[in-house]
């Protein structure tokens, strides 16, 4: 018996070990080897077939892939006004990462490349994700099978274009042979990339040319893959097959992020229900990350991961142990009032032309770099049009829960002013439409026919429990319910526990009066985290115990709204896991700037003074018993760091 065992044990290994054994980089005189692998539209009208990557090199059980055709044409930035492009007053990046393309490749071409084959979960993270462009310097290595030569006709560079890609509008010559991307920036200052011309030569691009090929390149895990067939050439490519692909759990369009991100979201999601009857919230828990931040490298420092825009990601704050990020953002509405919804000029058409990754493109590098986002949903997801006597009625197609998980959002808040904007069956639509897309939701609801939804959430990250309640203009009969919630989350044991509050004074960038007493109570009640939302605008930011208060966190994207002040910031709390507990390492602002139509994409501020002047609206000199203001150093930094005790280090 233990005979049988070692052989059929051994015949399961023989797969694997064939794979790291046959495939092999270029090698002059004997060329490269090929691979299937993952599929994506190559034919004229969209036809999906399955995908041809060339072997480059094999080195430390990984080979470095390259497709053989440019699949696709896209812009690097996104602009789409006419006149911004003559002008050549777009946005200017000093690194690929920054770019839209990085975003797009890895968040809308790397989810249609991979469908259910497993491929996203043995890819391996690099700086600008896990697709992108090769480098200026590897179109220059021998060792991957090209020329030396920059300029002129190289041939070893040359890439025929697929017929999907030509009915994207590539240019190519009657040989077929397109330009394509390269993953080098010209200069800050400048507004050009690196490109593959059509005859191999290396030169650049200006941003805003559509017709600029896409050549993914990426890094595959060989022990996660078997060779299923093939002999490694062009004409029989190695198939390859994940090994174990099915076991992670995944759920509509979040699979692609659960692929590095596992999580048991079919239990989560049926173990929620409503606590009316219990007093209590019975939390649903959203398993547990191996690493301490679950979208960033193990060793703590910050990875564009699955996303581009890796250079807006802020620096992370490790000390002895990496930090646990918690991201919160204000209000997120991924619709439009009901009557504006199907405007040209309406935020639903921008994610119907554009996609679902548009919308969060340029901030997603920071969310998906994080460990957990959490963000106040105000927009009913419903296809219900059986809307309320309200003057603007939120509202957005079910299916645009995809637009929080391609832009890295996780869990999400649903108790606000516009929950009942389709009545309790749209409400009920929300809540089983993020439970399809496995997105964590919380909050308690008392509409004046009693608590129809009390339901708070756990979320586990890097073995740091996060507890969740929320709720909607709280009063002071409130309190009791929240000391009951806040309660229950300790005995389940969690570590940190965060209560968001939809309050406040609409348009106001400050508190009311009686706020700042009102979030000190529930701090005393054992709340760690005061998450306010409502105002639309940014309010200060202030400790009360050494436990922050963030009175409004302002709007974060918005798409029926009057013109308001359009700063805001993703608001970050680094958690440290010490012998004593839990620490609050460090908080930080990442400061943004909101958009309304056509564009609605929030984005990382750069300019220094734009950067202060957003910081300032979050530091006030107003003096509350037992607060604590921001430091004058914040309105530098952004950042302010903590001792273990929880107090503010001079900076």
């Amino acid at each position: 018996m233990k005979r049988l065992l070692a052989l059929w044990m051994a015949c399961l290994l023989v797969p694997v070990s064939a794979l790291a054994a046959q495939l092999r980089g270029y090698q002059k005189g004997e060329g490269y080897q090929y691979i299937q692998l993952g599929s994506y539209p190559q034919g004229a009208s969209g036809e999906v077939q399955p995908l041809l990557w060339r072997v480059l090199d094999v080195t430390d059980g990984q080979a470095l892939l390259l497709t053989e055709d440019v699949l696709d044409a896209q812009q690097v930035i996104m602009e789409s006004d006419a006149a911004v492009i003559a002008a050549r007053s777009y946005r200017r990046i000093d690194d690929y990462a920054q770019s839209d393309l990085n975003t797009w490749m890895n968040h809308t071409m790397l989810p249609t490349m991979a469908g259910d084959s497993g491929l996203a979960s043995a890819l391996v993270s690099g700086v600008f994700g896990k697709l992108y462009p090769l480098t200026d310097a590897q179109y220059l290595n021998p060792a991957y099978g090209f020329s030396t030569a920059r300029y002129g006709e190289s041939k070893t560079r040359f890439a025929k274009v697929t017929p999907y890609a030509d009915a994207r509008g590539v240019y190519h010559d009657r040989l077929g042979n397109a330009p394509y991307w390269v993953a080098t920036v010209k200069a800050a200052d400048d507004y050009k990339l690196q490109i593959v011309g059509y005859n191999g030569h290396l030169s650049y691009g200006a941003y805003t040319r559509v017709n600029i090929g896409v050549r993914p390149a990426a890094l595959l895990a060989l022990e996660q893959c078997e060779i299923t067939g093939g002999s490694g050439t062009r004409a029989d490519p190695f198939t390859v097959r994940i090994v174990g692909h099915g076991s992670v759990a995944a759920a509509g369009a979040a699979a692609a992020r659960q692929a590095d991100h596992p999580a048991d979201t079919a239990v989560a999601a049926n173990a929620r229900r409503t606590a009316a009857s219990e007093g209590a919230a019975s939390s649903p828990t959203l398993a547990a990350d191996a690493a301490s931040n679950a979208k960033q490298a193990p060793d703590g420092q910050a990875t564009s991961s699955d996303a581009g825009d890796a250079n807006a990601v802020p620096p992370v704050l490790a000390r002895d142990a990496s930090p646990v990020t918690l991201s919160l953002l204000g209000d997120v509405s991924i619709g439009d009032a009901f009557q504006y919804r199907g405007r040209a000029s309406s935020l639903t058409s921008a994610i119907l032309e554009h996609g679902m990754a548009w919308v969060f493109a340029r901030v997603s590098g920071v969310l998906q770099a994080d460990a957990l986002t959490a963000a106040n949903l105000e927009v009913c997801l419903t296809e219900s049009k059986n809307k309320s006597g309200k003057v603007f009625p939120l509202v957005a197609p079910p299916s645009f829960t995809e637009v929080l998980t391609t832009g890295g959002v996780d869990v999400v808040n649903t108790v606000n002013n516009h929950s009942f904007d389709f009545g309790t069956a749209g409400y009920a639509d929300t809540l089983a439409a993020l439970d399809q897309a496995a997105i964590g939701h919380f909050g308690s609801i008392v509409d004046g026919r009693g608590n129809i939804s009390g339901q708070t959430l756990i979320v586990e990250r890097g073995g740091i429990r996060f507890g969740f309640a929320g709720y909607s203009y709280p009063q002071s009969e409130t309190l009791a319910a929240m000391q009951t919630q806040i309660q229950a989350l300790r005995d389940e044991g969690c570590d940190i526990v965060i209560v968001s509050l939809h309050w406040g004074r609409e348009t106001y960038m400050t508190p009311k009066s009686g706020q700042p007493a009102y979030a000190a109570k529930i701090i005393d009640l054992g709340a760690d985290v005061i998450w306010g939302h409502h105002p639309h605008v940014l309010q200060p930011v202030q400790f009360y115990k050494g436990k922050p208060i963030l009175f409004s966190t302002g709007n974060f994207i918005f798409g029926t709204m009057s013109k308001v002040e359009p700063a805001t910031g993703i608001f970050q709390l680094h958690y440290r896991k010490t012998p004593e507990g839990v620490v609050l390492d460090s908080f930080q602002v990442v400061p943004c700037m909101t958009q309304r139509a056509p564009e609605y994409q929030p984005y990382p501020v750069e300019d220094a003074a734009q950067q202060a002047r957003i910081w300032g609206f979050l530091r006030t000199k107003k003096a509350y018993d037992g607060y604590e203001n921001l430091p004058e150093s914040f309105l530098q930094s952004g950042v302010v760091r903590f001792s273990a005790d929880g107090a503010m280090l001079a900076q």
